[in-house]
Protein backbone atom coordinates (compact mmCIF):
# COMPACT_ATOMS: atom_id res chain seq x y z
CA UNK A 1 0.00 0.00 0.00
CA UNK A 2 1.35 3.40 -0.93
CA UNK A 3 1.22 6.45 1.30
CA UNK A 4 -1.51 7.98 -0.87
CA UNK A 5 -3.57 4.80 -0.68
CA UNK A 6 -3.30 4.77 3.11
CA UNK A 7 -4.35 8.40 3.36
CA UNK A 8 -7.43 7.67 1.24
CA UNK A 9 -8.71 4.99 3.64
CA UNK A 10 -11.87 5.75 5.56
CA UNK A 11 -10.76 5.25 9.16
CA UNK A 12 -13.11 7.63 10.98
CA UNK A 13 -15.69 4.85 11.29
CA UNK A 14 -14.35 2.18 13.68
CA UNK A 15 -16.42 -0.46 11.86
CA UNK A 16 -15.09 0.49 8.41
CA UNK A 17 -13.64 -2.40 6.37
CA UNK A 18 -10.76 -0.02 5.61
CA UNK A 19 -9.43 -0.70 9.11
CA UNK A 20 -8.63 -4.25 8.03
CA UNK A 21 -6.85 -2.89 4.95
CA UNK A 22 -4.79 -0.50 7.10
CA UNK A 23 -3.84 -3.20 9.58
CA UNK A 24 -3.06 -5.66 6.78
CA UNK A 25 -0.73 -3.06 5.25
CA UNK A 26 0.94 -2.52 8.63
CA UNK A 27 1.43 -6.26 9.10
CA UNK A 28 2.78 -6.69 5.59
CA UNK A 29 5.22 -3.81 6.11
CA UNK A 30 6.69 -5.43 9.23
CA UNK A 31 6.54 -9.00 7.95
CA UNK A 32 8.25 -8.30 4.65
CA UNK A 33 10.83 -5.81 5.88
CA UNK A 34 11.80 -7.30 9.22
CA UNK A 35 10.21 -10.53 10.46
CA UNK A 36 10.59 -12.66 7.34
CA UNK A 37 14.21 -11.61 6.78
CA UNK A 38 15.06 -12.63 10.36
CA UNK A 39 13.26 -15.95 9.86
CA UNK A 40 15.30 -16.46 6.67
CA UNK A 41 18.52 -15.79 8.57
CA UNK A 42 17.53 -18.31 11.24
CA UNK A 43 16.56 -20.92 8.64
CA UNK A 44 19.78 -20.44 6.68
CA UNK A 45 21.85 -20.59 9.84
CA UNK A 46 20.14 -23.82 10.92
CA UNK A 47 21.06 -25.37 7.56
CA UNK A 48 24.72 -24.35 7.72
CA UNK A 49 25.61 -24.42 11.42
CA UNK A 50 27.43 -27.51 12.67
CA UNK A 51 27.55 -26.73 16.38
CA UNK A 52 24.38 -25.63 18.16
CA UNK A 53 26.17 -23.50 20.78
CA UNK A 54 28.44 -21.56 18.41
CA UNK A 55 28.57 -17.87 19.23
CA UNK A 56 28.98 -16.47 15.74
CA UNK A 57 26.46 -15.90 13.01
CA UNK A 58 23.70 -13.37 12.50
CA UNK A 59 22.97 -12.78 16.20
CA UNK A 60 23.84 -9.07 16.17
CA UNK A 61 21.73 -8.49 13.05
CA UNK A 62 18.78 -10.35 14.55
CA UNK A 63 19.04 -8.52 17.85
CA UNK A 64 19.41 -5.13 16.13
CA UNK A 65 16.20 -5.77 14.22
CA UNK A 66 14.45 -6.92 17.41
CA UNK A 67 15.49 -3.74 19.20
CA UNK A 68 14.31 -1.56 16.30
CA UNK A 69 10.98 -3.36 16.21
CA UNK A 70 10.40 -3.01 19.95
CA UNK A 71 10.97 0.72 19.77
CA UNK A 72 8.90 1.06 16.62
CA UNK A 73 5.97 -0.89 18.08
CA UNK A 74 5.98 1.41 21.10
CA UNK A 75 6.01 4.36 18.72
CA UNK A 76 2.86 2.97 17.12
CA UNK A 77 1.24 2.33 20.52
CA UNK A 78 2.01 5.90 21.61
CA UNK A 79 1.33 7.58 18.26
CA UNK A 80 4.91 8.90 18.06
CA UNK A 81 5.97 9.65 14.51
CA UNK A 82 9.43 11.01 15.19
CA UNK A 83 11.53 9.12 17.76
CA UNK A 84 14.33 11.68 18.10
CA UNK A 85 14.85 12.43 21.79
CA UNK A 86 12.22 9.76 22.62
CA UNK A 87 14.02 6.52 21.76
CA UNK A 88 15.06 5.66 25.30
CA UNK A 89 11.59 6.19 26.73
CA UNK A 90 9.96 4.19 23.93
CA UNK A 91 12.44 1.32 24.10
CA UNK A 92 12.51 1.05 27.89
CA UNK A 93 8.72 1.12 28.08
CA UNK A 94 8.37 -1.53 25.34
CA UNK A 95 10.94 -3.84 26.93
CA UNK A 96 9.36 -3.35 30.34
CA UNK A 97 5.92 -4.27 28.99
CA UNK A 98 7.35 -7.30 27.19
CA UNK A 99 9.13 -8.29 30.40
CA UNK A 100 5.86 -8.21 32.35
CA UNK A 101 3.91 -9.99 29.61
CA UNK A 102 6.43 -12.84 29.35
CA UNK A 103 7.76 -13.01 32.94
CA UNK A 104 11.28 -11.88 32.06
CA UNK A 105 11.66 -10.18 35.45
CA UNK A 106 13.47 -7.08 34.21
CA UNK A 107 13.11 -3.91 36.21
CA UNK A 108 13.25 -0.41 34.72
CA UNK A 109 16.96 0.02 35.50
CA UNK A 110 17.74 -3.26 33.70
CA UNK A 111 15.64 -2.19 30.72
CA UNK A 112 17.65 1.05 30.60
CA UNK A 113 20.87 -0.99 30.65
CA UNK A 114 19.68 -3.10 27.73
CA UNK A 115 18.88 0.14 25.92
CA UNK A 116 22.36 1.58 26.38
CA UNK A 117 24.49 -1.59 26.31
CA UNK A 118 22.45 -3.33 23.65
CA UNK A 119 20.19 -1.19 21.51
CA UNK A 120 22.43 1.90 21.35
CA UNK A 121 25.70 -0.04 21.22
CA UNK A 122 24.47 -2.24 18.36
CA UNK A 123 22.83 0.48 16.33
CA UNK A 124 25.58 3.09 16.80
CA UNK A 125 28.77 1.02 17.18
CA UNK A 126 27.86 -2.39 15.70
CA UNK A 127 28.69 -4.17 18.95
CA UNK A 128 27.43 -4.70 22.47
CA UNK A 129 28.77 -3.60 25.84
CA UNK A 130 28.38 -6.35 28.42
CA UNK A 131 25.75 -8.26 26.50
CA UNK A 132 26.38 -11.78 25.31
CA UNK A 133 24.30 -12.69 22.27
CA UNK A 134 23.83 -16.41 21.75
CA UNK A 135 21.47 -19.24 20.90
CA UNK A 136 21.05 -20.88 24.29
CA UNK A 137 19.44 -20.00 27.60
CA UNK A 138 16.50 -17.77 28.36
CA UNK A 139 15.29 -15.00 26.04
CA UNK A 140 17.11 -12.47 28.25
CA UNK A 141 18.66 -12.78 31.66
CA UNK A 142 21.28 -10.98 33.74
CA UNK A 143 24.71 -12.56 33.33
CA UNK A 144 26.42 -14.26 36.26
CA UNK A 145 28.45 -11.16 37.11
CA UNK A 146 25.38 -8.93 37.31
CA UNK A 147 27.09 -6.38 35.05
CA UNK A 148 25.45 -7.38 31.79
CA UNK A 149 22.97 -9.67 30.11
CA UNK A 150 22.83 -12.85 28.13
CA UNK A 151 20.31 -12.78 25.29
CA UNK A 152 19.16 -15.79 23.31
CA UNK A 153 18.42 -13.91 20.12
CA UNK A 154 16.13 -16.68 18.75
CA UNK A 155 13.90 -16.71 21.83
CA UNK A 156 14.04 -12.93 22.09
CA UNK A 157 12.94 -12.67 18.46
CA UNK A 158 9.99 -14.99 19.16
CA UNK A 159 8.89 -12.69 22.00
CA UNK A 160 9.15 -9.60 19.80
CA UNK A 161 7.16 -11.39 17.11
CA UNK A 162 4.53 -12.21 19.73
CA UNK A 163 4.39 -8.52 20.74
CA UNK A 164 3.87 -7.59 17.09
CA UNK A 165 1.06 -10.12 16.64
CA UNK A 166 -0.65 -9.09 19.89
CA UNK A 167 -0.56 -5.43 18.85
CA UNK A 168 -1.99 -6.16 15.38
CA UNK A 169 -4.74 -8.29 16.91
CA UNK A 170 -5.71 -5.53 19.36
CA UNK A 171 -5.84 -3.02 16.49
CA UNK A 172 -8.49 -5.15 14.79
CA UNK A 173 -10.85 -4.58 17.73
CA UNK A 174 -13.01 -1.46 17.12
CA UNK A 175 -13.22 -0.73 20.87
CA UNK A 176 -9.45 0.01 20.97
CA UNK A 177 -10.12 3.68 20.22
CA UNK A 178 -6.92 5.14 21.71
CA UNK A 179 -4.70 2.44 20.23
CA UNK A 180 -6.23 3.05 16.80
CA UNK A 181 -5.92 6.83 17.15
CA UNK A 182 -2.22 6.45 17.93
CA UNK A 183 -1.78 3.98 15.08
CA UNK A 184 -3.26 6.56 12.69
CA UNK A 185 -0.96 9.27 14.05
CA UNK A 186 2.09 7.10 13.39
CA UNK A 187 0.89 5.91 9.97
CA UNK A 188 -0.01 9.46 8.94
CA UNK A 189 3.49 10.54 9.92
CA UNK A 190 4.97 7.73 7.80
CA UNK A 191 2.65 8.66 4.93
CA UNK A 192 3.64 12.31 5.18
CA UNK A 193 0.27 13.64 6.34
CA UNK A 194 -0.52 16.26 8.94
CA UNK A 195 -1.71 15.18 12.39
CA UNK A 196 -5.33 14.01 12.61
Amino acid sequence: MTSDQFLELSLDDPESADWNCAIDAFEERFLERYLKPVESLLTQEAKTSSVAGEMHGPGFVILSICFMLLESLQGFRDGEGQHREKSKRLFVHALGCMSKQHDLNLNEEQCEEVYSKGRCALLHAAGTEGIIVGRTGQAIEPDKTGDGFKINRTKFFELVKSEFRDYAEKLRNPIEVDLRKNFREKMNFIAGAKKI
